[in-house]
């Protein structure tokens, strides 16, 4: 229903929209500034193409509130999931929690996942802690230090104007390993 976080329930799903002959997303989903935009966890293989993630806000609470799993990311939330994203955009998405990630947070804390970016775009996300467009966490153990091996590749990005009053403006890839390619 609008106003409510797409949730894909573990599930393996493709969301595509249509795009303009520049290559630009037609099919905006906005948040309204109240709202995540979209939920990836617990499985699943996940493809998005062609979509405007306009306006998302994280609005779990922060780790107080509930299950710290369910922290970050105003646009996307991705945790336990493959996602796959291909010319998609982010605009003046949020966190404002005390987590990671306006755009985009990618954490997963239990086995390997493939998760590939490419000809997206972050623009003027914030995010109060971390990164403020596209932030990969991955984490294993009852200390969260080990490493967990994954898949992750960022090709041909735009990372605009993305502020954080922590660190990781652009993109954070902690206890994790990335191909970035083409990127600015």
């Amino acid at each position: 229903p609008e106003g409510s976080t797409i949730d894909t329930i573990g599930k393996s799903i493709t969301i595509r929209g249509a795009s303009a002959l520049t290559g630009a997303p037609l099919t905006i989903i906005d948040g309204e500034d109240t709202h995540r935009i979209l939920q990836v966890i617990g499985g699943g293989s996940v493809l998005v193409e062609n979509i405007l993630f306009l306006n998302g806000s994280d609005d779990s609470g922060g780790p107080s509130a509930g299950s710290y799993s369910l922290v970050g990311g105003g646009g996307v939330l991705c945790r336990d999931s493959d996602l796959t994203m291909i010319g998609c955009h982010f605009d003046d998405c949020e966190s404002t929690n005390g987590a990671g990630s306006g755009h985009v947070f990618m954490t997963d804390d239990s086995q390997v996942r493939v998760v590939r970016f490419e000809d997206c775009e972050f623009r003027a996300g914030y995010s109060e802690y971390e990164s403020a467009g596209l932030q990969i966490d991955q984490r294993r153990g009852d200390s969260g230090d080990e490493i967990v091996p994954a898949d992750i590749t960022v090709v041909g990005c735009l990372f605009e104007q993305n502020l954080t009053d922590d660190f990781g403006g652009g993109m954070l890839c902690r206890r994790s390993t990335a191909i970035v390619r083409s990127c600015i």
